[in-house]
């Protein structure tokens, strides 16, 4: 069926998986939500017809029928070619054809195709803004000296960025001249923010250069600082710099984040693109909602009017199109007695009953049946009706690019913002406008995590600042693929998940690395955790003041442990009972990290007893794409529709757990870490990368807790000297020593996961006690 607002759309009918055929209408939606299969976007293709679609959003259709069929709606994914088309009606005539539907997990042509699309321009038209600098013509790179110049809207005679925003009192003044060395402004700045002497250089780089990197360790405030230089460049807006700043991140997550700050510091004026936002402090200011409020001039209202005429009757004509092809397909003399009579007028002459000389036929002569059986099966083919279709889509989808006038409000509402959030993807799929707005200045936060060609296709072409803040030695960017990654050996060869951050921070050797601005003093973990990170990867990481003097855990003698045991790969941590039946932690305060998405699914079954276990998103997209799903949790109240990560117990209870990989940019007071390998081989799996273990390693705040097989892990070379020092600090052993907050003079040593409810009952001591 053709819809005007969306084009040329399959409905695809198919029968329910075994398991859910006979379960209810809620169920069985419960059951395809939490498998997350046939998501909107997802890559479809029939076989062997090599049709290939994409899905539509699931509330066009329903997967959920109480029956024994799903339905969906797809549109094709190679556009509107004729080979397709052709392809995908003859499949919908062909009702009684033995197809196969297949779907690509994880394949959504929305997050790449743009991208690819995006390069695919830029190198038509041999453009890449910072080329000097990213792919520098010496063999050598760019001399380890090397600074870039101010950006080009800042090199105006006279202008100076002014630092008023950002300075303690509103009686002082300060300005920065971007095209100065300015060697003592970093010790200025420190006398009159709240930044320290790092953030200070960092955010001068920032100001003063066309193109430059911003490594922030754990704890170093990268988002702080980002939010800092927004501040002083909206400040010069109107001066030299014109048109709104492009802040790009990868996730949404990120986005809304960063976003949600820059409104805590009174920066209102902003539009995130995209409809995959969860923040409820930016309802209200996405584009559409922005650009719909937009007022139009006469004649844009003139041509939305005209244009929508013209689409309502070229939908009604595709539709009666493709209804009268379904006719045809039928075989009767009345669906095919108009389509022979325009199109095979000396084939439709022989039907007649009626010879030359006006007698009528006698006998019982079914010519069109006896036709049909011989040559109506080719019809189709002879006539290719589908190309009266693809003409009618093509005038349909003219009338679509009319209705494109509302790209104008959204041009002129983008226009007007200081700020505009958007993802790596969505940027490139919206490109198109992006181009017509004339920002100058592209900021990327969490620029390690981006993959290098996300960051290309991010320059548009008006740019002329670009300011990436992120850590190469935190997590790389995230791909499909373990073949083409670094972590595999025939990956080495492409380094697909390798950012440009990295690239040019570490360059191959030979090569200069491009000047790093690193930010070193961290205001998180307590100096015990710091120092694991300071020893392996960060030797000039600073702890600020601040985290020198943080409390105790309370109910743990220690507050950094690692409990050494070698049970074979199944562990639920009872100390996260044990701690927050203290009584002093909230339910933000305390998380539960592993590395795998297994492990991650045992805990929380093993722990939604206790405990109402919260998971982001993106776990629990994980855990559904690698197919975590159990069928004995759907509910047996067909009103129950909440989702299995999360189970009603009271809030003072409340737990998070999460994988490490989803982790980043998150922080928790009390961290328990459950490392899961145990194995006389020593294989520490994923955990074998200095990435993910700094990752997991800086993510506690007072305490720490990691349990696993320390024999397993002491072959890493990072993880050997982190248990080193931990043993140096008596850090690491077979049992807890706890206590109770009542009776802290009394021993109590727990070996074994059961032993807490034992010798701790209730998170205290089995001591008499009336305080």
């Amino acid at each position: 069926m053709f819809a005007r607002n969306r084009g040329l759309e399959a409905q695809i009918s198919f029968l329910q998986p075994q398991q859910v055929r006979k379960k209810s209408v809620s169920e069985q939606q419960r059951w395809w939500d939490d498998t997350k299969r046939l998501q909107e976007g997802s890559l479809l293709a029939f076989s062997p017809s090599k049709v290939v679609l994409t899905t539509d959003p699931r509330e066009r259709y329903g997967l959920a029928s109480g029956g024994h069929l799903a339905t969906i709606s797809a549109n094709l994914a190679s556009g509107r070619g004729q080979r397709q088309l052709d392809s995908l009606i003859e499949l919908s005539l062909h009702q009684n054809a033995q197809i196969v539907l297949v779907e690509f997990p994880g394949v959504l042509p929305a997050t790449f195709v743009p991208i690819l699309e995006s390069l695919q321009q830029m190198q038509k038209a041999s453009r890449l803004p910072f080329g000097n600098w990213i792919l520098p013509d010496s063999a050598a790179g760019p001399n380890a000296n090397a600074r870039a110049p101010a950006p080009l809207y800042a090199r105006r005679t006279g202008f100076k960025f002014d630092l008023k925003p950002i300075l303690r009192s509103s009686i002082d003044t300060l300005r920065l001249d971007p095209r100065l060395e300015n060697h003592d402004m970093p010790g200025k700045l420190e006398q009159l923010t709240p930044l320290d002497r790092g953030q200070c250089e960092a955010l001068v780089a920032a100001l003063s250069r066309e193109f430059v990197l911003i490594q922030g360790p754990p704890g170093t405030g990268k988002s702080y600082l980002g939010i800092q230089i927004m501040r002083v460049l909206i400040a010069s807006k109107g001066l030299a710099l014109s048109g709104p700043i492009l802040v790009v991140c990868y996730t949404n997550h990120a986005l809304d984040q960063f976003l949600e700050h820059l409104i805590a510091v009174g920066i209102e004026k902003i539009i995130p693109i995209g409809s995959n936002s969860s923040s409820r402090i930016l309802e209200g200011k996405n584009l559409r909602l922005v650009s719909e409020t937009e007022d139009k001039t006469r004649s844009e209202r003139y041509i939305l009017g005209s244009s929508y005429g013209e689409l309502e009757q070229q939908e009604y004509a595709v539709n009666t199109k493709l209804r009268v092809l379904r006719g045809l397909q039928k075989k009767h003399w009345s669906s095919f007695n108009a389509h022979l009579r325009h199109m095979y007028p000396d084939i439709h002459s022989q039907f007649s009953t009626i010879d030359s000389d006006g007698f009528a036929l006698a006998g019982d002569f079914k010519l069109f049946e006896l036709w049909v059986a011989g040559k109506g099966e080719n019809l189709l083919r002879l006539d290719k009706p589908s190309g009266r279709i693809s003409n009618i889509l093509s005038t349909a989808k003219t009338n679509i690019y009319r209705l494109a006038i509302t790209g104008r409000t959204a041009r002129r509402a983008l226009a007007t913002a200081d700020v505009i959030g958007v993802t790596t993807s969505g940027l490139a799929k919206r490109m198109s406008v992006l181009r017509h707005i004339n920002a100058q200045v592209v900021v990327c936060e969490e620029a390690g995590e981006v993959l290098k060609a996300h960051v290309l296709s991010a320059l548009i072409p008006s740019v002329q600042h670009l300011i990436q803040i992120g850590d190469h030695q935190q997590l790389r960017p995230q791909i499909n693929n373990y073949e083409l990654s670094l972590e595999s050996h025939q990956g080495r060869q492409y380094q697909l998940d390798r950012s440009q951050f990295e690239r040019l921070s570490v360059r191959e050797p030979g090569k200069h690395p491009f000047p790093v601005t690193q930010l070193d003093v961290q205001r998180r973990m307590r100096p015990q955790i710091s120092n694991l990170i300071r020893g392996t990867l960060y030797r000039r990481l600073i702890d600020h003041d601040n985290v020198k003097n943080l409390p105790d855990v309370v109910g743990m003698r220690k507050n950094v442990f690692w409990y050494d045991h070698s049970n074979l790969e199944d562990s639920s941590p009872p100390e996260v009972r044990h701690i927050v039946r203290q009584g002093v932690y909230d339910s933000k305060d305390i998380a539960v990290l592993t590395p795998y998405a297994g492990q991650l699914q045992k805990l929380r079954h093993a722990m939604r007893n206790d405990f109402e276990i919260v998971l982001s998103e993106r776990d629990e997209e994980k855990l559904a794409k690698d197919g975590f799903i159990d069928d004995n949790q759907l509910p047996t109240d067909p009103d129950q529709t909440a989702g299995p990560c999360v189970e009603k117990k009271p809030m003072s209870e409340l737990l998070r757990i999460a994988t490490v990989d989803n982790f980043q940019g998150e922080e928790a007071k009390i961290v328990v870490i459950s490392l899961v390998r145990s194995n006389k081989e020593k294989k520490a799996g994923f955990l074998k990368t200095t990435n993910r273990i700094n990752v997991l390693l800086s993510r506690a705040q007072h305490g720490m807790y990691l349990i696993g097989n320390a024999g397993t892990y002491s072959s890493i070379p990072m993880w050997s000297k982190v248990l080193g020092m931990l043993r140096v600090d008596d850090a690491v052993g077979e049992t807890f020593d706890v206590c109770c907050p009542r009776h802290p003079e009394t021993e109590i040593l727990v070996a074994m996961p059961e032993h807490f409810s034992l010798l701790s009952p209730e998170g205290g001591c089995r001591e008499p006690c009336d305080r």
